[in-house]
Order: structure tokens, then sequence, then C-alpha cells
């Protein structure tokens, strides 16, 4: 590049840089990208965009260069996260074997867009933005309640990749119920995440609908972690149930001492009323009565 044309890419306060496609190797850069990357960047270094971006050593799912073409030439990028700061990125094709990367940190862009997007990150709710069902977006505590990076994530299935199998149909039905119905701004429903080991938690998700500055749909998936919430409620249940049935069980053996007590008592009037042939028959029709209710409560234990 002439002299002229760095010295102007150096004092605009956009972050720009070159990079060869296949190889990924970067061509140039100017002062603002070196400013906000340091000491990750130096001239052909091979570099990944993920590397820079997502600092990580795993490629996206849906890496940019894969769609840039003449017929796409541009591409925008939810914004990164680097150490506490938030970007707005574009990808743009260049030629047939380069990209050009620009970096807008949006603290000075925009702050107040920055405020909101950090405040989705730290929001104590799992925040997932989906178009269709491929997800674009995660936030921090949803990473950190199941376990897996946004790189595992961005660009998968939601509910391939998330839902447990029991549950899918559901995920699905809350899905395109939101996305048929143009009346429909939100919805609620419980369901269950996969954790990356293996685990399962369980959120209270609410469903909206939104679109983005493309006019494109996007699904936004907000989830109260109600794990906790469940377990004790099922505990609760447990010992309700415990003691329901201890109660039960009091009540068929106080049933079972009267009926004995009654018995009892009959064959005592029998035996003091041998020469009375009536009382006799008697008492052994009523002792046969008690031995009936026996009978009924014992087949209501059983």
């Amino acid at each position: 590049m002439e002299n002229s044309l760095r010295e102007i890419l150096d004092r605009i306060s956009t972050g720009v840089c070159l990079v060869k496609s296949r190889e990924y190797k970067i061509l140039y850069f100017n002062k603002e990208f070196l400013k906000i990357f340091k000491e990750k960047i130096k001239p052909n270094k091979t570099l990944r965009c993920y590397e820079l971006l997502w600092d990580s050593s795993y490629p996206c799912l849906n890496c940019p260069v894969h769609y840039l073409s003449e017929s796409f030439p541009h591409l925008d990028l939810c914004c990164a996260y680097e150490s506490d700061k938030c970007f707005y990125i574009e990808y743009s094709y260049f030629s047939e074997d380069k990209f050009l990367i620009t970096i807008k940190d949006l603290k000075k862009e925009d702050p107040y867009k920055s405020l909101l997007l950090e405040i989705l990150e730290k929001l104590p709710l799992a925040i997932i933005f989906c178009k269709g069902r491929k997800i674009v977006y995660l936030n921090e505590f949803c990473e950190k309640s199941l376990g897996y990076s946004k790189n595992e994530l961005v660009g998968g299935d939601l509910i391939e990749s998330l839902i447990v199998d029991e549950e899918k149909c559901k995920a699905e039905f809350y899905i395109r119920n939101i996305d048929l119905n143009s009346q429909q701004k939100n919805t609620c429903a419980v369901l269950s995440f996969k954790t990356k080991r293996g685990g399962v938690r369980t959120f209270l998700c609410s469903f909206l609908k939104v679109y983005d500055w493309r006019d494109e749909k996007v699904t936004v998936v907000a989830g109260k972690d109600i794990t906790e919430f469940i377990e004790i409620k099922n505990k609760i249940e447990k010992i309700h149930k415990s003691e329901s049935f201890s109660n039960f069980l009091r009540g068929l053996i106080h049933d079972f001492n009267n009926v004995l007590q009654s018995m009892n008592n009959y064959l005592e009037a029998i035996k003091s009323s041998l020469n009375d042939t009536e009382k006799v028959k008697e008492y052994v029709a009523l002792t046969e009565k008690s031995l009936s209710t026996w009978i009924d409560l014992n087949r209501l234990l059983l």
C-alpha cells in the first residue's frame, strides 16, 4: 500500500485488517486494529479470525470467510468480546484470495448500544439468539451454566445441540409457533437443556420474536435456571407423600386395634354366656361382622 493511504488508515478510529483468505495470513493492519488486539497480531503471521475475535483455537462453525464472494461481499458479525470490550465487526470480500476485516469499538461508536450488550452478558439469565433454529449468539451466563463455549454452539442447531431428546418436539413446537403466528410476540415453556458434562439443567424459557438491523427475524430465548427449584419441589413432594402414607398407616393401625378390641370383647361375652344360646348367637354374629371388617381393611392395605 502507498504511504499516503497507510497514513489515512492509521488516522481513522476503525480497525482495518487485510487477510489472505486461504492461508489466513495477515497482510496489513492499521494502528487501531493493532491497538485493539495488541500483541496478538504481527505482519505475515498466520492467524485465523476466530483466534482474534473469540480468543480461541477452535474454528467458528459459521466462519464468515466461507460465505464471502463477489455476489455476497459483506457479512456483519455480532459483537465479540475482548476482555470487557465490545466490538462491531464486518467482513468484506476484497478479492478472490483476500478479505477485509473492519472493527469498531462500540463504546466509542455507540456507547448505549455497547452498554445494552454488556448488560446481556452480565444478566443472571441464559440468553440465546436464533435465526430459525440456528444459534447466532449466546451470553456468558449460558456458557457458565451449560459448560459450553460460544465457539462450540454458535452456528449450531439449538434443538439438536442443547435440548434433551424427550423435549425436542416441545421446543420445536414453541419455536414454530412464535415464527408462524405474527400476532404471537412471546410465549413461555419449561425446557431441559443438556450440559457439556452430560447433565441436565431446567430452564423456564420465554420465547421472543424480534427483528435485527437487516429486518431478519430473530428468536430470542431467555431462560431462568430453575433446576434447584425443581429439585426442592420434588423433595417436598416426596416428603409430603411419605408423611401422607405414614398418616394413612397410623389411621389403619388404629382401625385394626379397634376391630381386635371389639372381637376380644365379643369372645369374652361368648365365654360368659355359654348357657344362653341366643346371646351366644348374637355375639358370634358380631364377631363375624368384625372379622369381615378386618378382611376389608386388609384388602385396603394390600
